[in-house]
């Protein structure tokens, strides 16, 4: 964590973002790769918000964070925000409305769950884990609600 989510390793993911997405025809363009890359150092600006004082300025030097998740109402309040928020973003464009509803829903299941039931993870390790393996599965989700619809044999 000292290198992925310091403020150091956040601008080198961004300008990551930004390059790969100059190497991608249907986004290659200023505007596109700007966006990106903001959108990926925004993550850091969330996280410096509900963090506790663990993320670096670069290896483990000048550790800052705000603390929210001390405070899990308001922490789960921001969370359902920043859900909903972008949720109401991606309806306006999105193809399969109904999957996105479905899907929100389930996010904001899994929210408050986490939030209010579940211990946090006993060990850094399992943190990871945990982390890792909720990535796959939701990104597998999100493929799902944004996958092309069948053509029905009509």
């Amino acid at each position: 964590m000292p290198y992925t989510h310091s403020l150091l390793g956040v601008l080198c993911w961004s300008a990551l973002a930004y390059v790969v997405c100059q190497f991608v025809p249907s986004l290659h363009s200023l505007r596109t790769g700007l966006i990106l890359a903001a959108a990926v150092f925004s993550h850091w600006i969330l996280d410096l918000i509900v963090h506790r004082p663990d993320l670096a300025l670069y290896d483990s030097v000048g550790k800052m964070g705000f603390g929210l998740w001390n405070y899990r109402g308001a922490a789960f309040a921001l969370e359902m925000a920043v859900l909903f928020g972008g949720a109401a973003l991606l309806y306006r464009t999105a193809a399969h409305r109904g999957r996105l509803i479905g899907f929100v829903i389930f996010l904001a299941a899994l929210q408050v769950f986490g939030t209010f039931f579940f211990p946090p993870p006993p060990s850094d390790h399992a943190a990871g884990m945990t982390a890792l393996m909720s990535y796959i599965v939701l990104a597998l989700a999100a493929w799902w609600v944004d996958r092309p619809q069948a053509a029905s044999s009509n």
